[in-house]
């Protein structure tokens, strides 16, 4: 074969694609040489990465019937309440779940544990608040909810492992604390107003029907206060990861390898067009 003679890649039904395999083999050395080049690149990448951890802990919503509002008991102080503009009910542990996903708890999270400046040194950001709950929401925390199980994962990615372990079982701390502190501020709220209705009214029967609902609040408040688990048991602590979650070196040098293979091929046909195009005129 000429090696000046350029080859037709599109034969008269389509492409052809000994064509292409001839392409390939003349412009060998540019596909070798860019295979290469990527392959060196991924390399360097690999193993300048910095290591990422990943710790998780497991853990499953707590269902006592102290956890909740004795049934009817916003129906049944709901009228009391609404003459006095009072909030009742049990929104802060019905909604135990959400608040592990929540902005709220990663906020009071970061605040707690002071880390606006740690996660936004790297970024480029401005260190607020805003932006390090923001990346803390998009690189390190993810929460995984498992229905059919009855189980939530809660992974925390960071570069030590130790920290990212004691992280992960802090978390799951704060949350609990967060809604045993709103029950215990909401069942306390209730008690007081619930006090306060009986010594303004006369009738035994109203009186009877506060005090049973005093009696619910008040244990609520006694669990709250009585268990650090309030709403969310630890099935499976973490605990400090011996192996890197990131960077898998050997598979970002094999799909860097395979992104310069393809690269080069793509240049080896443009090289080619190119040169045909360059004999014709």
């Amino acid at each position: 074969m000429n090696s000046k003679q350029p080859i037709t890649i599109e034969g008269g039904d389509g492409i052809d694609i000994v064509a292409i395999l001839g392409v390939m083999w003349r412009y060998r050395y540019v596909i070798v040489s860019v295979s290469i080049l990527f392959a060196l690149i991924s390399v360097y990448i690999a193993l300048t990465a910095k290591e990422s951890f990943r710790a998780e802990v497991v853990v499953t919503e707590v269902h006592e019937n102290g956890l909740s509002d004795t049934p009817g008991f916003a129906g049944q102080l709901g009228g009391l309440a609404g003459l006095a503009g009072l909030k009742v009910g049990g929104g802060a542990d019905a909604s135990a779940q959400g608040i592990l996903a929540s902005r709220h708890l990663i906020e009071e999270f970061v605040k707690s544990h002071n880390l606006v400046s740690l996660l936004t040194s790297q970024s480029g950001k401005r260190a607020t608040l805003w932006f390090a709950v923001k990346r803390f929401q998009e690189l390190v925390v993810t929460v995984h909810d498992d229905q059919l199980k009855g189980l939530t994962t809660i992974t925390i990615d960071w570069f030590d492992p130790a920290t990212a372990a004691k992280w992960a079982n802090d978390f799951v701390a704060l949350a609990n604390n967060l809604i045993r502190t709103s029950v215990i501020d909401d069942a306390t709220r209730n008690v007081g107003y619930l006090n306060a209705q009986i010594a303004k009214t006369q009738s035994v029967e109203i009186q009877r029907t506060m005090y049973n609902l005093i009696e619910s609040q008040t244990k609520r408040l006694m669990l709250a206060n009585g268990r650090s688990d309030y709403a969310f048991k630890i099935v499976d602590p973490a605990v400090a990861p011996e192996i890197r979650h990131s960077p898998k070196r050997t598979l970002l040098v094999l799909s860097g390898t395979a992104l310069g293979f393809f690269v080069g091929c793509l240049s080896a046909l443009g090289l080619d067009v190119f040169r045909r195009r360059k004999l014709i005129q």
